[in-house]
């Protein structure tokens, strides 16, 4: 096997990071931390471009919506949250788990939330009005 070297290191968590995903433009890279913050990475610079805290537990996955708009995040607060990106509104959360939730993916048309926990479910939500 061939080794490869990596581009940057991206450093500011201060505990494990759980979870990633790249925004659909590919420009910023989100991440979701056992130290209860999202942070928003510059791709090409290797900068921390934000930082969503208020979160009190450890944050296993997120996902983005196909827009961008949106993104999603679960973890052991049992509830799946919604952070509107560009428009600063609070943080809305949907419940349906009884335990933590490890896995939360969007449907690439947008419409579908779906959640994974370790409560053996998957839900399924619409993303427009969470039920």
């Amino acid at each position: 096997i061939e080794r490869s070297s990596y581009r940057t290191t991206l450093h500011g968590h201060t505990s494990v990071v759980f979870g990633l995903a790249f925004t659909p433009d590919s420009r910023r890279l989100l991440s979701g931390s056992a130290d209860g913050t999202l942070r928003l990475w510059d791709v090409a610079s290797g900068q921390c471009v934000r930082i969503m805290q208020g979160y009190v537990a450890a944050l296993y996955d997120v996902a983005w919506s196909p827009d961008g708009s949106q993104l999603a995040s679960a973890g052991t607060d049992r509830q799946v949250t919604l952070w509107d990106v560009e428009g600063g509104t609070s943080p809305r959360g949907l419940h349906g788990h009884s335990w933590y939730i490890y896995g939360v993916a969007c449907s690439p048309d947008g419409r579908w939330l779906a959640s994974s926990g370790y409560d053996n479910a998957v839900r399924v939500w619409d993303a427009s009005t969470g039920a």
